[in-house]
Order: C-alpha cells, then structure tokens, then sequence
C-alpha cells in the first residue's frame, strides 16, 4: 500500500485539479463521502444517537462540513462545532458551510470559553467526527484548536479522524503537543506516513483510506516513495519448488561469524538461513570454538579459521578469502565477530573484492564505524541490518534522534552510502540504494529479546542465496520475520518468546504465509478480496467451520456485495446441508437452519425502528446456543451485543468485492486467528 508525506498529496491534489481538471469541490466532497460511508460502517449505531463534527478553517474542515451534511441527510441527529469565525473559512469550505446551512443545520461558533461551550455539545451524543486539523501542520498545537483536542480526549467519546487526528506529525508519526487519540481514521487519497509508523499507530486507531479520486499520471508524476508492505503482495514472492531440483538449486551461503561468548550468533544465523530453504550453509569460525559448531549444527558445514587466544578470526589473506568464496552464492558477514582490527581488514577487503550479494550485521556494522568511505565504493553494494544503536554509531548521532526520524535517516544513509539498509525496531523500515522505503506491519512485542537479530540476518542472506532479488528478499524476509512472530505469540504468548521459537515455526510460518495470500492479516481486523461468488461463499464456509456455538456474526454493505451468498457458505460450513436451503430472510426476517450447529439468519434490512426490532424477541437467538448472523447489523442497536465479529461488504474493482472482517471482543479474536490459516477449531487443545 502507497503511503504519502504531506508534500506529495498536496502535489498530487494540485496536479488532479490544475492539470486534469478535477475541481477541488468535487475532491472535498469526495472526501466526505468516502469518510461518511466508513464511519456509518463501524458506528452507524453509534451515530444515531448524535454526532458532533468539530471543524476547523481549513479544508480539513470543508471535509467536515461534506459529513455534517451527508448525515443530516440520512437523518442522524448532529452539529458542527466551528473553532473560528465563518468569514476566516477557506473558500471550499466556506461553500460547504453554505450547502449544510441550506439544509438547516445547526452550526456553532466556538471562538471563546471553548472548553465549557463544546463540552456542553458533547454530552448527549454519541460521536466526534474531527475535521479540526489536517497535514499542513509543522508546529505544537495551541491556543483554542489544543483546547478543543484536550476536551474531545477527556469527554470518552469515540473519534473518528479526517485524513489525519489533529495534532499528528504524518511526516514523522509524532504528536504536536495535544493530538487526538482515535478510534478511526480515514486518510484520504492515501495513507500519510506518519499514520503507519510509531508513535503516530497509538493515536491513529484503525486506519481506513477512502479513495477520493486523484489522477492516476499525478500519482505517476509524483512517484511516492514509500510503501506499507501487506500480506497479499509479500505471499507472491514466495516461490513453488519444482520437483526436479537439488540442494544446489538453492544456493550456498557463506556465514562468517562467531567468537568466544558469542557462538549463539552464529548459531542462529545458520540454522535461520536454512530454515528459509538454503540449499547449503557453511559457517567460517575460529577454529578453537568449531566443536562447539559441528555439534550444534549437524546441517551445516564448518570451515575452522585460524584464531587469536581471545578466540576471534585472525587476518586472512586474499588467497584464503577467494577460497572461501568459492562457488558461494551470498555471504553473511558479522553475528559475534567481535570488534577488532582483523575484523576491519576483512570488511575492507570484502567491500573492494566481493561481488556476490551480502548482509553486514552486528558486529559486521561495529567495525563498519570509521569505514564509510569504503562502503561507498563497494564493489557490490551490502545490506546492513542495524538496531537503532548501531545506526547511530554509523552516523555519530544518538539513539533518540535516530528514533525520531527512522525513515529519513534509513533513506538518507542508504543513498548517501550506496548500501541498502534495514533498520529494525518496531515497524521495522527497509530502505534501498535507489531511496525507495518499504514498512513493515508484521511484529510484536515479545520479539525484544536477544537473538532475533540475528535470526533475521540469517533470514535475509538465506534468500540471497537462493538468488531472490535484493528488494524482494528484504520485503520477504522482513515481513516472515515478523510474522512468523505473530503466528508464536498467538500460540505461546508473547512473555518468554526467544528466538529459537522462531527458528522452528519457520517452516510452517512460510507455508501459512503463501496460502493466505489473499487474507491479511492484522491485530484485530482482515481484508479478503474476493473475486467470485465462489470465493464469498467458500471465505463464508471457513468461518461456518471454525465456530463453536453461541457467536454473533455482524453483515454490513450495500446491496448485492455478497452478503447472502456468504451465509450460504457458513451454512455449508456448518453442516446445513444443501446450499441452496438458505435464501435471503427479507420478508421472513428470520430463518433457522439446523446442522452441527443452529444458524438464524436474520435480515433488518425492512426493520425500522426500536419497536418492531424489540418484537423480534432477538436476545432468545443472540444469546442461544447456536450461530446468529445478521444482515444489516447497524440497524441493531448497540446494547444487543457487546461482542462479535463484523464483516463488512463493499464493492472493490469491478466484480470484485472487499471483505473487511473485525473482531470486537477477545473470543473474535481468537475466531479472527484461526480464519486466517488455523486448521484446529477454536478452543481445541494446541
């Protein structure tokens, strides 16, 4: 997914309406459709009980003003709460305010005692849309729009953000003083950077981006250079093995690694290099510690090097060097070397002579300090894998300030120095020699634990060897990476996890990440494009197959996205029978069906009103043993169901639809994680 700094969308708006002609009104009320359509999606029963949409001057809050209007005209009670005066609004704002004050509604100017005047305006009402701020901001939020963020914080209410949660940084993901913490955010166009990235993921809540049509040439014209990768593209590049290759197909890696204290190091960079499929891995070592590798690594090969009495290599000569290299196909260089003289002499030489592809980690990147000259001048530009510390030492600043700015500092080093660079750490961010960045959205906590690093370095220059292309084997390599560490923290936790948890979940991880290429998955919601009717019904089937009894599942979307031919599926998942049994309840409202489990399949679509759900008598199915699924589940207010998983239904391209699955409530999210590749049911035993 292409996500953009402020300074490219404002081009590509700029180029959309200057150069193709596409009004900047029509854009705004773009905007407005598309973040009306996702709020009514996750809170359409909220929002009938009131919302409020605090709009600033700017065009972020001519968005705001499209929203007001657009739900006023579905009926939902609301007002707009303008932090200025209506003649300082921009002029497509100002339009707008026009177009919602023709249809009578209610707008108040919030210019003094703001925090008495808009909280009075929240109480009663169930929602905040904010459309106070957008992506033009570059200093701290004060003075009224700081107050009017600080009081929607402190009034509990649930926010949904307009293209950005004001007071956001979407260059850096930082807050700029006060910023509004989301439950939902539409971005616009496309996703800002600052969105996808810490800290700006804690504020942004789920992320949405509403298409709002920008040129296609002005994307082209523009080129963004920053990419969030996802599930369903990284699954494409893991290849199906051919039945007539050998371990020679797959190529021969080179690990140089390994000292007194620090064989681990080595250790799992060579079993992580061939648990990513290396045809054959041979680790050069100080000879004094190779018992210590030939016991512990029965599938690799050991080549002992002449040591030191601190058990660190000694200085090869060029002769030795070439020997090594022999018929290898990559080299890692780095996991517990240890820092010395002899070490830099080999990197120099490895920087002016190697021409296979190589990984420089650790201890490869410690003694890289004082050798940035050389590493501009390589002979085949290397991949280093530094932790935040490490890029600080190679560039002499702080940790903090490499934090601070981890795609710049990434993209500016990498160009700089003609190297490629994946810097690890929470959303870990690869950067090419070229200057193109790709996120990484895979990842969790309990991976903060000593060896992971070097799993991943393993990992990379496994694939290298394999003959991937450098860009795909980073993309590949860390996204598996973290994935493979969600799969081990949905089934071990995340408290206690090591990387040897990694190592053996590999295989399994890989297989589970091709298979699921068009399921991606997140912490609490997925998106399935489907491409068939077939396909609905058979995403259907698998969900019909992993429940239990007692489940609410929530059908939202447009007529004829698909919602009855996923039930159909859900039957068949659980053991109805025919599929041709289950017809659409409009008129009946509610259908039984009995197979291993019960299923109501109930339809609110003709339902109006509180009164006539009521003698529905839903709570004997809600809360029965069986399986309700609901069509038009926003129709059904929210104290029916406080937990259950939604499936959103929308029009993709053409035939295709977008099913977009969220888990409110941790037993959905257990039913979310076996949808996405589990074979047990949920609750057996592990």
């Amino acid at each position: 997914m292409i996500v953009v700094t402020a300074e490219e969308m404002r081009e590509m708006d700029r180029l959309t309406i200057e150069e193709h002609g596409v009004p900047s009104l029509l854009l705004m009320e773009r905007a407005g459709q598309g973040v009306t359509k996702a709020l009514l999606s996750r809170f359409g029963r909220i929002a009938r009980g009131g919302v409020v949409v605090v709009a600033g001057k700017g065009n972020n809050g001519g968005d705001g003003f499209v929203v007001a209007r657009l739900l006023k005209k579905k009926g939902i009670r609301g007002e707009v709460v303008l932090l200025a005066r209506r003649e300082e609004l921009s002029r497509d704002a100002a339009e707008n305010m026009r177009a919602y004050l023709k249809m009578k509604g209610r707008l108040f100017e919030a210019t003094e005692n703001l925090r008495q005047s808009l909280g009075e305006r929240l109480r009663g009402k169930r929602l905040v849309v904010d459309a106070i701020l957008g992506t033009g901001l570059k200093e701290e939020v004060r003075g009224l729009y700081g107050e009017a963020i600080d009081t929607i914080n402190a009034s509990g209410l649930p926010v949904v953000a307009v293209d950005v949660p004001s007071g956001l940084d979407t260059e850096r993901g930082r807050p700029l003083g006060t910023t509004i913490k989301a439950e939902m955010t539409v971005a616009l166009g496309y996703a800002k950077v600052g969105e996808v990235i810490y800290p700006g993921l804690s504020y942004v809540g789920e992320l949405l981006v509403a298409d709002i049509g920008i040129h296609p040439d002005a994307v082209k014209q523009v080129r963004p250079g920053v990419e969030l990768m996802e599930g369903s593209d990284i699954a494409g590049l893991i290849p199906r093995r051919k039945p007539d290759t050998h371990k020679g197909t797959y190529g021969h890696l080179l690990v140089v690694a390994g000292s007194r204290g620090k064989t681990g190091a080595a250790i799992l960079a060579c079993r992580a290099a061939m648990r990513v499929g290396t045809g054959l891995v041979t680790l050069a070592a100080p000879r004094s510690l190779n018992d210590i590798f030939a016991s512990s690594l029965v599938e690799v090969m050991t080549e002992p090097l002449s040591n030191d009495p601190q058990e660190e290599i000694e200085p090869l000569s060029e002769e030795e060097w070439r020997g090594l290299l022999e018929r290898k196909s990559a080299l890692l260089f780095g996991p517990g070397i240890g820092v010395k003289e002899s070490a830099r002499s080999a990197l120099r030489w490895l920087l002016k002579n190697l021409d296979v592809p190589w990984v420089i980690d650790a201890d490869g990147l410690n003694n890289l300090v004082g050798e940035l000259d050389t590493l501009r001048g390589a002979k085949n530009p290397p991949v280093l894998t530094p932790h935040p510390g490490e890029m600080a030492r190679l560039m002499k600043l702080d940790t903090a300030s490499v934090n601070q700015d981890r795609i710049g500092v990434a993209r500016t080093f990498a160009r700089n120095h003609r190297c490629h660079v994946v810097l690890k750490g929470a959303r870990t961010v690869i950067a090419t020699l070229d200057g193109d960045v790709f996120i990484n959205p895979t990842g969790n906590p309990g991976m903060a634990s000593g060896g992971m690093g070097d799993v991943l370095a393993g990992m990379l220059a496994g694939l290298l060897a394999q003959g991937f292309r450098v860009e795909d084997a980073l993309r590949l390599g860390v996204f598996l990476h973290g994935f493979v560490g969600d799969q081990v923290r949905e089934e071990r936790g995340a408290m206690g996890m090591i990387a040897s948890d990694l190592l053996e979940a590999l295989p399994q991880g890989i297989q589970r990440l091709a298979e699921s290429s068009s399921f991606i998955l997140y912490p609490s919601s997925s998106v399935v494009l489907s491409r068939s009717e077939a396909q609905t019904r058979s995403w259907g089937k698998k969900l019909g197959r992993v429940l239990q009894g007692g489940e609410i599942i929530g059908l939202t979307g447009e007529l004829g996205t698909g919602k009855t031919c996923f039930v159909r599926g859900m039957a068949e998942g659980l053991e109805v029978g025919k599929e041709a049994w289950v017809r659409s309840p409009s008129f009946t409202l509610i259908n039984e069906y009995h197979g291993r489990l019960a299923l109501f399949h109930i339809d609110l679509y003709r339902v109006a009103g509180q009164a006539e759900i009521e003698e529905l008598n839903l709570r004997d199915y809600l809360f029965s043993d069986g399986v309700s699924v609901i069509e038009w589940f926003d129709h059904l207010p929210t104290e029916e169901a406080e937990e259950y998983m939604r499936v959103d239904f929308a029009y993709a391209n053409g035939k295709e639809r977008r099913l977009t699955f969220s888990a409110h409530g941790e037993r959905y999210e257990k039913v979310l994680q076996a949808l996405g590749g589990r074979r047990k049911a949920v609750g057996s035993r592990q």
